[in-house]
């Protein structure tokens, strides 16, 4: 998106919001206190440590990609109603709105739940008013790791403990469940790539790193730098899943999946929808298990099979 209008439409945005909006008082007064995220399993996390009895604000809405994410006014006014925004750390969008938000909502105690984590780096291309821009930024999936997932759960937990001492019990006794059924889903992660016969895996959208990097695996992402590979490099990318027997393309549910489509029916193979960005992450992360588990036995065994 052209950087001089999405700031353009930022700026709207926050005028619209504030200059309608009563004061802080006021909002308290009439709201109830909510927290506010960036994404959907942030919300799950909280849901599950509170019984869903706190009302959670969720800037980047279901089936929405964070990438191509932008701020509705109403989403605004709902930040201005919380007491706490969970900040996933590493999207960009956050990097453009939050310092806006914190300057008009001093009262919002602001959580960056990547602190403490180690980021894995990624490069970006970006083409603004016709100009090249290149920049170093951080892969922001981190909760598709079971361990940053759980980090991720600790430091909510401890912050709601803090704005509810009076539930501090219970949500650390849901903090023990939710870690509980992280550590079962490891087990069986651990389980098939255990028994898997390769290490390597395609995916349209580079959403595993983390994963991967817990687990040993090989991500090889279609996109490049963002945006439909080239000619060049699809061709690179057949020539490669071809000699390693990968025929299964991974594509999250938020994506078009026209090109991966294509690509897939150049290898003989299929492409495998899985939603990372989906509100029952321990759901979504044993549906993407059990996916991967049938990926990862098709490649080089098939190949030795022959």
């Amino acid at each position: 998106m052209n950087k001089t209008i999405f700031s353009l439409s930022v700026l709207a945005v926050f005028s619209f919001v504030f200059c309608s909006c009563k004061s802080r008082k006021d909002i308290k007064l009439n709201h109830p206190i909510t927290i506010s995220v960036s994404i959907v399993p942030q919300k799950y996390i909280i849901d599950r440590l509170t019984d869903s009895s706190i009302e959670v604000n969720v800037m980047v809405p279901p089936g929405t990609s964070p990438e191509m994410y932008e701020p509705s006014p109403v989403q605004m006014k709902n930040v201005a109603n919380s007491a706490i925004y969970f900040a996933l750390g590493p999207l960009e969008f956050e990097s453009t709105i939050l310092p806006r938000i914190k300057e008009l909502n001093p009262n919002i105690k602001f959580v960056d739940l990547s602190k403490g984590i180690n980021l894995l780096e990624g490069h970006k291309h970006r083409e603004i008013m016709g100009e090249e821009e290149h920049h170093t930024n951080y892969d922001p999936h981190i909760w598709t790791s079971t361990i940053e997932f759980s980090q991720m759960a600790s430091k909510t937990c401890k912050e709601l403990c803090i704005l509810y001492p009076d539930k501090e019990k219970t949500f650390l006794k849901n903090l023990d469940k939710l870690n509980a059924d992280v550590i079962g889903l490891d087990s069986l992660i651990k389980s098939v790539i255990k028994t898997s016969t390769t290490k390597d895996f395609l995916i349209y959208h580079p959403a595993l790193s983390y994963f991967a990097r817990d687990y040993g695996l090989n991500q090889i992402a279609i996109e490049e730098d963002g945006k439909n590979p080239s000619a060049q490099t699809l061709t690179k990318l057949i020539k490669l899943a071809k000699s390693q027997g990968l025929n299964t393309i991974f594509i999250q549910a938020q994506f078009d999946s026209h090109n991966a489509e294509i690509l897939a029916w150049e290898l003989g193979g299929n492409v495998v929808k899985i939603d990372p960005l989906g509100y029952d992450w321990l759901k979504n992360m044993y549906d993407l298990t059990n996916k991967l588990a049938v990926a990862l036995k098709s490649g080089k065994a098939a190949q030795n099979n022959e």
